[in-house]
Order: C-alpha cells, then structure tokens, then sequence
C-alpha cells in the first residue's frame, strides 16, 4: 500500500521565505505507521472492558513490572454443565480429524504430530508415563491444535509452583492452536469437544491457569463459563509465591 499523502497550508519561517505561502507541500503520511499504536489502544480498551478499572490498574503496573512479578489466574469450570454447550456451534474445519491419546502405546504417532509444535520427545514421554491425555485435531498429517489435561500434581513452570487437584478434578495444561489455524475459534472448539468426555469421565471440575497480562485468552475463558477462583503471584527476586483463593470453599491447593 503506498503512502497516503496530505495536503498542508503552512507559512515557510525560514530566513530566504518569511510568509512565503508553502500550501502546496506535500506532507507524506504512512497509516501503516499507525496500525501498532491502534493496536496498542485497543488492547487497552479491550483490557478495560474484560477485567474493569480496579483490574485495569493492576494489569498496568504489572505489564511495567511484568519481568519482576508474575501474576496467573486460575480458572475452574463446572464439568457438569459441560453437556449444555452446543457443539454445532463451535466446529472444527471440514477435513480436522480429532484423536486422544493416553499411555504410551502408540507414543509414536504422537509424537510426529505433536513434533510440529516443538513439543520435546522427552516430555511426551514423561506426560504420557504419568497418565496425562492429550487430546489432539489434525487435517491429514498437519498438527491443528492440542490441549493436554492431567489428573494429577502438575508443575506450574511460570509460578515454580505445583498445583494439587483433588480427587474430583483435573488440570488442563498447555493449549496451543497451530499459527495457520489461528483466529477461527478453535481454542472454544477443543473446550466443547473435550469437556463431555472428562465428565462420562466421572470428574466435576476442570481447572487451568492464564497469565494476568493474555487478555485473549482471559476473553475465553469468561466466554467458556469458566469462573475465576484464585491467582497466583511469583516474585522471583524475593523467592516469594502468593496464593490467594477467591471464595472461601473451591479454591486451589499448592
């Protein structure tokens, strides 16, 4: 796109043009340069409108603080409302074939999909070992997205910390929508498809953590049902985790 150009009536000051009239310059303006600053505003404003104003301060000092303080919210999500969403509503593309892995019987297959994603062999393994699921959307040989859910301590690498399910719960863990598929919904798609089969399963609530400062993914998880029910803060410098539970029952163990 080029350049769209403006015109000006200025008044030239320079010492050979005193009130020279310079209406006819041209003065370039990129709206490409505007884009990241729009970008900038409407993330802010997206912000406001998701978390409020008291959050929106926080989030603020936090984002300047951000390599200092590391603050997740945990999210739980009633799996027994988990049959009244409408799958139709969130389809997957024609052509995404969905799978689910558990033990380590065909670890193969797995792990050349999961490969595209940089997922290491090791931590399939391991992942794989310990019980965990995957649940996995591929057109044909293309990795499309994944979740992973366990059922029992998992570690939280951002915090350092582990958090504890109880009997009746689980962890979902490590989303990740492939960058070609992006934007078409597919994080609420692997929700809906994933969250019936954990109830048959016989467990009540799911639990996951989301950074403060991923407004995206905070959006999601308020349009899932999903209900906010603790945050954890890290300060590494001190060697300092917070937990702070929301209510006063349903909260989360470390």
């Amino acid at each position: 796109m080029r350049p769209r150009s403006c015109r000006a009536n200025f008044v030239a000051i320079g010492d050979a043009g005193i009130g020279k009239d310079v209406s006819d310059t041209k003065v370039a303006l990129d709206v490409r340069e505007l884009a990241p600053l729009r970008g900038r505003l409407g993330g802010l404003l997206e912000l406001l409108q998701v978390e409020g104003p008291v959050m929106f301060a926080r989030h603020a000092l936090q984002r300047y603080a951000s390599r200092l303080v590391t603050r997740l919210y945990v999210f739980e999500l009633d799996l027994a409302r988990a049959a009244s969403f409408d799958a139709s509503s969130h389809p997957f593309p024609p052509g995404v074939t969905i799978r689910i892995f558990q033990g380590e019987n065909n670890l193969g297959p797995l792990m050349a999909l999961l490969a595209q994603a940089r997922v290491h062999p090791e931590d399939v393994k391991q992942r794989m070992a310990r019980g965990d699921q995957v649940f996995v959307a591929a057109a044909g040989d293309e990795l499309v997205c994944y979740s992973w859910t366990a059922f029992r301590e998992t570690w939280i690498a951002e915090a350092a910390v582990t958090i504890v399910p109880r009997d009746d719960e689980l962890v979902r863990y490590d989303d990740r929508v492939m960058p070609r598929w992006r934007g078409q919904g597919l994080q609420n798609a692997m929700g809906v498809a994933i969250n019936p089969h954990l109830a048959k399963l016989g467990y009540k609530r799911s639990l996951a953590w989301v950074d403060a400062l991923n407004i995206r993914v905070l959006k999601n998880q308020r349009r899932m049902g999903k209900r906010k029910v603790a945050e954890i803060i890290r300060v590494p410098a001190l060697d300092l985790v917070r937990v702070r539970n929301y209510f006063a029952t349903g909260g989360i163990t470390i």
